[in-house]
């Protein structure tokens, strides 16, 4: 029988569809949104989604709170959280050890209950780093309206650039806005809205890693332009076309 949909990517139907795809990186502790074998082809899920899921991964603030959450890897390990000051490492159940690489004293300072700790993280803010930490922010969003929408939605072809971007064809522009969150949430959470911007129907996602909290759209792109960005933005990283 032959397949009603193609990969939600590559829109291939002649690959191989045997694994399943993480809507949120299994590397993140995700085990519940997943979606089936028969979305993602196995060349897409394997290749470019892999790489993209271990950037965001790995990704300065996202990493930090890995570790200082506690989460494991697919083998069940908490990795450690290496940035260019200092190294995290889990030494036993709820103990961390920290090794200093720099003795400027402004990156550890005593307090009277414990101690001020400052991360420089380990990649620099470049035009290129942050446009695959937003294809990685892409690549979960069109899957989120795929488990929240369905297939009907996904395959509509006002995602068919986002297709492109996320696998690297296509150059783009866009942002994301870091948000203080009012609360500290102690898990990862990610919500899908759709609103009728100019008479078209757009969609916005909030990413939620313990308390890092991400705003981004996927059509309408440019943040700063956006009403939907609540009060609250810590930072508005955008990334223009080329390098």
């Amino acid at each position: 029988m032959k397949k009603k949909y193609p990969c939600l990517f590559c829109l291939s139907f002649s690959r191989s569809f045997k694994s399943e795809e993480h809507v949120l990186p299994r590397g993140l502790g995700n085990t519940l949104k997943v979606l089936p074998p028969g979305v993602v082809c196995d060349k897409c899920n394997n290749g470019v989604l892999a790489g993209l899921d271990e950037v965001l991964t790995n990704f300065d603030p996202i990493k930090f709170q890995r570790i200082m959450n506690g989460i494991t890897n697919r083998e069940g390990k908490v990795q450690p959280s290496k940035h260019n000051n200092l190294d995290i490492t889990q030494i036993g159940p709820n103990h961390l050890g920290v090794v200093m690489k720099s003795k400027k004293a402004s990156y550890f300072q005593p307090t009277e209950t414990g101690f001020n700790l400052t991360v420089v993280g380990g990649h620099k803010i470049t035009n290129s780093y942050m446009k695959k930490v937003l294809r990685a922010l892409y690549k979960m969003g069109l899957e989120m309206v795929y488990s929240d929408l369905g297939a009907r939605t996904a395959y509509a072809k006002r995602f068919d650039g986002i297709r492109k971007i996320v696998l690297g064809q296509q150059d783009f522009s866009g942002s994301v806005a870091f948000v203080k969150h009012p609360e500290i949430i102690r898990k990862a959470e990610a919500k899908h809205h759709t609103y009728i911007m100019g008479g078209k129907k757009v969609s916005f996602f909030n990413f939620n890693y313990y308390g890092v909290q991400m705003l981004y759209g996927m059509e309408k792109r440019n943040a700063r332009e956006s009403d939907k960005i609540p009060s609250g933005v810590l930072d508005i990283i955008s990334v223009h076309k080329g390098k």
